[in-house]
C-alpha cells in the first residue's frame, strides 16, 4: 500500500496502518530519502499517532521556533489543546530560556555540544513542561549525528528516550547522508522503523517494521 505525502491523515504502510496511538514506551526511527520527507513524516506521526494528552518536546536542528510552529500548524491538527516545548539548536543563542510564551523555548548554542543539548532537553521536559511523561521528537537528527561523535550521542539519545518520563520518541533522518552502520545503530536503539522510499512515479512508499530492540523487549516481557 502506498501513501503520498500530499494527503493528510494517519499513515498507512505496506504492512498496514501504524498503531493509533503508538506505544508510550517506544522509540520510532523515521528513515527517509530526504530531509523534507523525514520531517513531514515526523510531524504527521506527531499529529495522528501520538497520545494527544501528553506534552511534546521538539528538538529543532535546522530552523527557527517560528518555522517549527508553522510545520506543526500545517499538519492540520488542533494545536490549541496540546502542550508543546521547543529546544532550538539552530538559532545559536546560548543558554537563553523563554518560558513566558505559550510555546516555551530553550536555545542551545550548538547541537554538537551533546551535554548542553541534553541538559536543555531534560530541563524542558522535567522543569518547564513538568509532566509525568513527555513525547520527544527530533524531526531531523542528521545534522547532530554529522556534527558530533555518534557513539556518545546515541547512548545519550537512548537514555533520554527510554526514560520513564518519555512518552514516545521520534527520530527523523535522511538515510542518504549516513553510512549503513550508522543507520543500523539507530535501528538498534529503536523499537520500530518507518522506512520511506521514493517510487519511479515520485510517490513515497512506506514500510513499517519492528527492530531487534523491540524483539528483545518482547522476549524480556514473556
Amino acid at each position: 500500500m502506498e501513501q503520498t505525502l500530499s494527503k493528510r491523515g494517519p499513515l498507512s504502510t505496506q504492512t498496514g496502518s501504524l498503531p493509533q496511538p503508538l506505544p508510550k514506551d517506544s522509540i520510532i526511527l523515521v528513515a527517509a530519502p530526504s530531509q523534507a520527507v523525514a520531517q513531514t513524516l515526523c510531524y504527521r506521526l506527531w499529529c495522528h499517532h501520538l497520545i494527544e494528552t501528553l506534552p511534546s518536546l521538539f528538538v529543532t536542528t535546522d530552523s527557527t521556533k517560528e518555522r517549527v510552529q508553522q510545520r506543526i500548524r500545517k499538519t492540520g491538527c488542533d494545536v490549541a489543546t496540546r502542550q508543546i516545548g521547543i529546544v532550538d539548536s539552530h538559532s545559536k543563542d546560548m543558554g537563553v530560556v523563554n518560558n513566558y510564551e505559550r510555546v516555551p523555548v530553550i536555545y542551545v548554542e550548538d547541537s554538537a555540544h551533546i551535554t548542553q543539548l541534553f541538559v536543555s532537553i531534560y530541563e524542558m521536559r522535567d522543569q518547564i513542561l513538568a509532566a509525568p511523561e513527555t513525547h520527544i521528537l527530533v524531526p531531523y537528527l542528521t545534522p547532530i549525528i554529522k556534527e558530533s561523535s555518534s557513539g556518545p550521542l546515541l547512548r545519550a539519545l537512548e537514555t533520554a528516550l527510554s526514560s520513564d518520563r518519555t512518552g514516545t520518541g521520534v527520530l527523523g533522518i535522511d538515510y542518504t547522508m549516513h553510512d549503513p552502520e550508522t543507520t543500523d545503530t539507530l535501528e538498534a536503539i529503536s523499537d520500530r522503523t518507518l522506512w520511506a522510499e521514493k517510487t519511479a512515479t515520485g510517490e513515497i512508499q512506506l514500510r513499517s517494521y519492528g527492530t531487534h530492540r523491540a524483539h528483545q523487549k518482547y522476549r524480556s516481557d514473556q
